[in-house]
């Protein structure tokens, strides 16, 4: 068996080596971070993002983190 086919997070038939996953992240104005929620790729993020900042304003500061996902 290969290190491909063991499952041990590398890249199969289809399947890209390391997916991505990316964070939209609040921070109040006391520095507080809370996760808001997860996306497949950084356009849907940035989207959630600008929805979040359309609304009434705040002291709110809304980014997103790219990570690596997790094996599955």
């Amino acid at each position: 068996m290969t290190e491909t086919e063991d499952g041990a997070g590398f890249a199969g038939p289809g399947r890209p080596e390391r997916a991505e996953v990316f964070e939209v992240w609040r921070q109040d104005d006391n520095g507080n971070r809370f996760l808001m929620s997860r996306h497949p790729d950084r356009a849907s993020a940035e989207a959630a993002v600008a929805a979040m900042e359309a609304g009434v304003q705040h002291k709110q500061l809304y980014f997103v983190v790219e990570r690596s996902a997790q094996p599955e």
